[in-house]
């Protein structure tokens, strides 16, 4: 994953910057839930990573759209 260059715009480098991040833990959660997926306070916790990144994810394009965009 490659980082988004930076604008100048702390706030807009900031939200830019944690969305890979946190589609990467997505990701790594939802590997966690499809390939191992036996101990259940891991699968839970991969559950509520999914859920609360994703949100955020949302809550941080919604700023964007409403900031000018990437």
């Amino acid at each position: 994953m490659s980082s988004p260059p930076h604008t100048g715009d702390a706030d807009k480098d900031f939200v830019s910057h944690v969305i890979p991040h946190h589609q990467g833990a997505i990701e790594m959660a939802e590997v966690e839930l499809m390939k191992y997926d036996k101990d259940p306070e891991l699968k839970r916790l991969a559950r509520n990573i999914i859920n609360a990144q994703h949100d955020e994810i949302g809550f941080m394009q919604r700023w964007q759209a409403k900031h000018g965009g990437k």
